[in-house]
């Protein structure tokens, strides 16, 4: 069985005629249906028939609605490409007309303005006959100079493009120059700013420096102090050894000795630092000899942490040690122990006793008067 093309079939049994012709046979109005429309109609009419008539199981009939439907989408799409291409026509070829207007005015005034161009041309030269010659020459003089001056015009307007363009080159050249120049003024500020940092600086190293020097003549003045102290309790040392001693040698020795520990605590509680003076040790028993190697380890090692303390200040001070030479307390202490032997036994003597205490005392005094100042 062939398919059955409704809307071909209804545009070959159709005829195409005008409305004038219409109205000529006495129609005045029309009465029209769309050809989908009848289509529609006549699918609607088949599915009924075939329902009606039983020959056809309901899974056929909805594959044939089904196959339907997909050809009533087919001829719906071609009707509006149908349709979206007629309207594409008529829209430009309502631009055409448009255009066409357009240009036919266009070309009316184009024909009216030759018109009045040759009415003007023809008249020109209907008063060119009349002119005389020498007027003519003189306007082609003019029109010569005016040419002449025109050529000068436009190549002065050339140079003065050319000085122009001169001109903005410099400009640019001294924009780059300004900003080059403000770079090396915020340069120049930084500079400056580092300066005064620096002379900032340098000034608080001065002052540090000064403080420093201070601090290291007070070490000096404390040193020479000290070995004004030594050199003064050497001197009584030398003194007592020229007296003569009524005690034995051991007698001597222990003196030696105790007035040496003496020393040696004054100058461990003067390193120290401490408010209180050092206490005195106990008189040793005159049969209990100072043990002298032990006396000078314990010297040495009291004098080596002074150093020490002394060389650690002048550190923190920034200024190197102010001590320069070491006081010899071991070769003090072995000449002391050495020249004993050779001393007399009346060392012992109340008197020689007076006079080595209130030596002692009043080094003793100083030494603390120098701690109270310092």
């Amino acid at each position: 069985m062939e398919n059955l093309d409704v809307l071909a079939s209804l545009e070959a049994k159709s005829r195409t005629t005008t409305v004038e012709a219409l109205a000529k046979r006495g129609k005045k109005s029309v009465r029209v249906i769309r050809a989908a429309d009848v289509a529609l109609m006549v699918q609607e009419a088949v599915e009924r028939a075939i329902e009606i008539s039983g020959l056809i199981s309901p899974e056929a009939i909805e594959e044939v609605k089904a196959q339907a439907n997909i050809e009533f989408d087919r001829l719906k799409t071609e009707r509006a490409e149908e349709q979206r291409r007629i309207d594409e026509i008529e829209s430009r070829s309502i631009e055409l007309e448009s255009t066409i207007e357009q240009q036919t005015q266009q070309l009316e005034a184009r024909t009216s303005e030759l018109e009045e161009a040759r009415h003007r041309l023809a008249q020109a030269l209907a008063k060119q006959s009349e002119i005389d010659p020498e007027e003519v020459e003189g306007l082609r003089q003019e029109n010569a100079q005016l040419q002449d001056a025109r050529t000068e015009l436009e190549q002065e307007i050339t140079s003065m493009r050319e000085q122009l363009g001169l001109f903005e080159t410099q400009a640019m050249e001294l924009r780059i120059q300004s900003e080059a120049f403000e770079e090396l003024r915020a340069e120049h500020r930084l500079q400056l700013g580092r300066l005064e940092q620096s002379e900032v600086e340098r000034a608080g190293i001065a002052d540090q420096l000064e403080a420093a020097e201070r601090a290291s003549g007070e070490l000096s003045t404390r040193v020479e102090a000290l070995m004004t102290q030594v050199q003064s309790l050497q001197t009584e040392l030398t003194a007592a050894k020229a007296q003569p001693a009524a005690a034995p040698a051991p007698a001597a020795d222990s003196t030696q000795a105790l007035l040496m520990m003496r020393l040696m605590d004054e100058i461990q509680a003067l390193k120290q630092g401490g408010a209180a003076p050092a206490p005195q040790p106990a008189p040793a028993p005159v049969a209990a000899a100072a043990d002298t190697s032990s006396l000078e380890d314990k010297l040495a090692k009291i004098v080596g942490s002074l150093d020490q303390k002394i060389e650690k200040m002048g550190k923190k001070m920034g200024v190197s040690s102010a001590v320069d030479t070491e006081v010899d307390f071991k070769s003090l202490v072995n000449r002391a122990v050495d020249d004993s032997q050779g001393l007399e036994s009346n060392i012992d003597n109340v008197e020689v006793e007076k006079r080595a205490g209130a030596g002692i005392a009043a080094n003793l005094a100083r030494i603390k008067k120098l701690k109270g100042g310092g």
